[in-house]
């Protein structure tokens, strides 16, 4: 079962199944007073459909949550590795379904290392932090 825990400005750290957050925590955090970004990280489960083509939706517990996912979000982004390029999709592919509610605003493609403060800048506009400037890339080296 997936769990995270969820901290509003202020507030208790709830910790939450993926069922539950949907059904009951979910439509609180969408206004504007709750003021954070809710990020989930999914794999991606692929379900053949009635007319015979195969999507490609959030793996959740079963076959019936992964499709009810993405309703409760208005920004869905993919991250692809293509031929040792990772980047961050943002605009729907045959495969999967997107969401973008700045698609002529926003590049179709955003590299990793700056790609979500890209977008969230370009969704909400630029940051008021008393440092806007661009994070810097972190190079991740594996130790054997």
């Amino acid at each position: 079962m997936l769990t995270w825990e969820i901290r509003p400005r202020g507030g208790v750290i709830v910790s939450l199944s993926l069922t539950a957050y949907l059904d009951y925590a979910m439509p609180p955090t969408i206004s504007d007073a709750f003021a954070t970004n809710v990020i989930v990280i999914a794999h991606i489960a692929y379900q053949d459909q009635p007319d015979g083509t195969k999507k490609g939706f959030p793996q959740g517990v079963g076959q019936k949550l992964s499709p009810k996912i993405p309703q409760y979000f208005s920004s869905v982004v993919l991250y692809t590795n293509v031929r040792d390029k990772r980047t961050i999709k943002t605009n729907s592919t045959m495969l999967v379904d997107l969401a973008n509610p700045k698609p002529f605003e926003m590049s179709p493609e955003l590299p990793i290392e700056t790609g979500l403060a890209t977008f969230f800048e370009t969704l909400r506009g630029p940051t008021t932090a008393a440092s806007a400037d661009k994070p810097k890339a972190v190079i991740l080296k594996r130790r054997v």
